[in-house]
């Protein structure tokens, strides 16, 4: 399922910041990667409160963690898909008709790389 992502195109990487003690973004480093594809938000979506506050949906599937990293997309991350930044702000996991997990729907504002 979502195999068709399975391009170069589509390469999602999810980053997490590295802040100091001062709170500066001093790095990042790479927490996992998987394939996807983003969009804007619709208008029905816009007007939902829960929705209004971000622009963007990515729909990140096959994802694969970091050997050290252990860790999912989360708020606070990032994702870069075709060289745009995507700060997470909302994170819904997406399972199958049998309950098997097969992705994510990272809801997101974008900010230029």
């Amino acid at each position: 399922m979502l195999d068709h992502l399975k391009t170069t195109g589509n390469i999602i990487r999810i980053v997490k910041p590295i802040i100091n003690i001062d709170h500066d973004v001093v790095g990042e480093a790479l927490v996992g990667t998987g394939y996807g594809i983003a969009r804007t938000l619709s208008n029905e979506e816009l007007s939902n409160d829960a929705f209004a506050k971000f622009s963007h949906a990515l729909i990140l599937a096959h994802y694969v963690e970091t050997v050290d990293s252990g860790e999912v997309p989360n708020i606070n991350m990032i994702a870069i898909w075709q060289s745009m930044e995507y700060h997470i702000g909302g994170v819904r996991q997406q399972y199958d008709i049998h309950g098997n997990l097969i992705g994510y729907v990272l809801l997101c504002n974008t900010q230029g790389r």
